[in-house]
C-alpha cells in the first residue's frame, strides 16, 4: 500500500480498494442476475410452449370469460406499458448520469419488459382468436432477447476486476 510521510495509507489507495470491493460486489450481483434471467427464460419458454400446445383446450375453457379477460388484459397491458415506460426512462436517465454497467443492464431489462407489454397491449386492443396466441409468441421472442442479454451480462462480468480497473478506471 502507498504510505504518506506519517505512515498512514493514502486516500488514493483507500479509494481504489473501495472501488475494487464495489466492483467485486457489482460483478457478483450481475452474474447472479444473468443466471436468474436464464432461469426465468427457461420458465417463460416452457410456459409459452405449453400454452401454444394446449391452445385449443384452453381456448374452449375460456370462451365464457372472454369479455372479462379482454378488459383485464387490455387494462393490465397498457398500464404495464406505462409503468415500464416510466421505469425505463428513469433507468436511462440514471444510467447516463451514473455511467455504471449494472444500471445499463437494468435499463435493458426494462426495455424488454416494455416491449412485452407493448405487444400485449396491441394484441389486447385488437382482441381476436389469433391475438390470444400473440402472448406466447411474443414471450418466445422476448426469451431470445432476454437470453442474449443474460449471456452478455455473465460474459462481461467474468473477467478479473484488477484488469478491468487498469483498462478503464471509470468502470
Amino acid at each position: 500500500p502507498a504510505r504518506e510521510d506519517d505512515g498512514a495509507v493514502s486516500d488514493g489507495y483507500l479509494l481504489r480498494e473501495q472501488r475494487r470491493r464495489d466492483l467485486g460486489r457489482e460483478q457478483a450481483f450481475s452474474i447472479f442476475m444473468g443466471i436468474a434471467m436464464m432461469v426465468s427464460c427457461t420458465a417463460l419458454l416452457f410456459k409459452a410452449c405449453r400454452k401454444i400446445k394446449m391452445w385449443d383446450h384452453w381456448y374452449l375453457e375460456h370462451a365464457n370469460e372472454d369479455a372479462e379477460i379482454e378488459t383485464i388484459t387490455d387494462l393490465m397491458a397498457w398500464w404495464g406499458f406505462g409503468g415500464y415506460l416510466f421505469q425505463a426512462t428513469l433507468r436511462f436517465v440514471a444510467a447516463r448520469r451514473v455511467r455504471r454497467s449494472i444500471v445499463w443492464h437494468a435499463f435493458a431489462v426494462s426495455v424488454v419488459s416494455l416491449f412485452f407489454f407493448l405487444v400485449l397491449g396491441i394484441a389486447a386492443s385488437y382482441e381476436r382468436e389469433w391475438s390470444w396466441k400473440a402472448e406466447p409468441i411474443a414471450a418466445m421472442v422476448l426469451v431470445f432477447v432476454m437470453l442474449c442479454e443474460s449471456i452478455r451480462m455473465v460474459i462481461l462480468n467474468l473477467g478479473d476486476i484488477d484488469a478491468k480497473l487498469r483498462r478503464n478506471p471509470r468502470v
